[in-house]
């Protein structure tokens, strides 16, 4: 088995990573991991993820939209609710004044 990025194949002294995202294979100088964190990373039960560049980026582009995508729905709940409100404000003002001329 070879490194995905550099095709440098795996050995005693090379050991590779797995993405946890795409499942590709990276060794110690393309994954940016140490050899303690690769084989820490090939154990079975561990309580960290490790995701290669691609797929880090690719996550943060989805988040991105996501984030995007609110934002917009927010923007034009707030717009309605404005408009809202400037359509009820001069009937508002006008029983407000009634009420203050009325006592």
């Amino acid at each position: 088995m070879a490194c995905t990025r550099c095709n440098i194949p795996s050995g005693r002294l090379k050991k590779l990573a797995s993405c946890d995202g795409c499942r590709k294979k990276y060794c110690e100088g393309c994954s940016g991991l140490s050899m303690e964190e690769i084989t820490y990373m090939q154990q079975d039960k561990r309580n960290l993820k490790y995701h290669c560049g691609d797929c880090l980026e690719f996550d943060t582009m989805r988040l991105l939209k996501t984030v995007t995508y609110d934002k917009d729905k927010i923007i034009n709940m707030m717009d309605e609710n404005i408009k809202k409100l400037n359509k009820d404000l001069p009937g508002d003002i006008e029983r407000k004044n009634a009420k203050i001329t009325s006592s």
